[in-house]
């Protein structure tokens, strides 16, 4: 679905015009599944398309960025084909995972991300003070599909997208703040931990590698890893976001840097 028109079988002769629906044929319950007809759309200025893709996606019950098929079918790869021992380096940490580990781990580099949607245009259609003339119905979409990432994504991207949708659109609720105020402490949290990790440790790589095929989600496996270390999975009262200048934010974020 998101291979290049090069790569994909598709050329002049078979161009494939539903290719990139293949997904939500399979899914149409998944947000994930929506947001390239979205882009397509929005790219070619089809705004009805555009915002019947983005209903979907507000509608949607679960988004799934698909990373956890990605790492399975590099798994099976891999056990199939296993890596040589010459390419760990004698006596390397790498050198004493276990065979399922070192699947994983190599399967990780190649398949994380592999199937992530581009959702530049998705926060883009949703900036109010950009299209002050959408439809209000667009900006109701725009946040409703904010809550859905936030609360069901199985990536961390997707969620902080969520997030993003629901600063730009201006439709927060408080119970929205509240809900991303968690979900900042544990990005925060999170970021904190990985300096003083090594991936070559073979505790933390084993850990992460049953957490990631056990859950296929990188947000349970990220919240693993937090317990694990002792840290609560929400913040404290007086605990408060902070922007890149060190000064209290909202816990919906601030715009990116120009």
């Amino acid at each position: 679905m998101q291979a290049s028109p090069e790569d994909s079988g598709c050329n002049a002769s078979h161009p494939c015009p539903h290719r990139v629906e293949a997904l939500l044929r399979l899914q149409p319950d998944n947000g994930s599944a929506w947001v390239p007809v979205f882009s397509i759309a929005w790219k070619a200025k089809d705004i009805p398309a555009a915002e019947s893709a983005l209903s979907n996606i507000a509608r949607a019950t679960y988004f799934d960025d698909q990373q956890a098929a990605a790492l399975k079918a590099w798994m099976d790869i891999f056990h199939r084909y296993p890596a040589p021992n010459s390419v760990f380096a004698p006596g390397s940490p790498e050198s004493k995972f276990d065979e399922r580990t070192t699947e994983f781990w190599m399967s990780f580099a190649y398949g994380v991300g592999t199937m992530m949607p581009s959702y530049q245009g998705l926060v883009d259609a949703c900036r109010r003070e950009k299209h002050p003339d959408a439809s209000p119905q667009r900006f109701r979409d725009c946040a409703q599909a904010g809550r859905s990432m936030m609360a069901h994504s199985s990536s961390l991207v997707s969620r902080q997208i969520g997030r993003a949708l629901l600063r730009v659109s201006g439709q927060a609720t408080d119970g929205d703040i509240a809900n991303a105020r968690v979900v900042d402490w544990q990005y925060e949290q999170w970021g904190n931990l990985l300096p003083g990790i090594a991936e070559n440790d073979p505790d933390y790589a084993k850990d992460t590698a049953d957490d990631w095929i056990d859950t296929g989600d990188e947000i349970k496996v990220l919240q693993r890893e937090l317990l694990r270390k002792g840290i609560s999975l929400t913040p404290p009262a007086d605990w408060q976001p902070h922007g890149r200048d060190g000064k209290p934010i909202s816990p919906l974020g601030e715009e990116p840097p120009r």
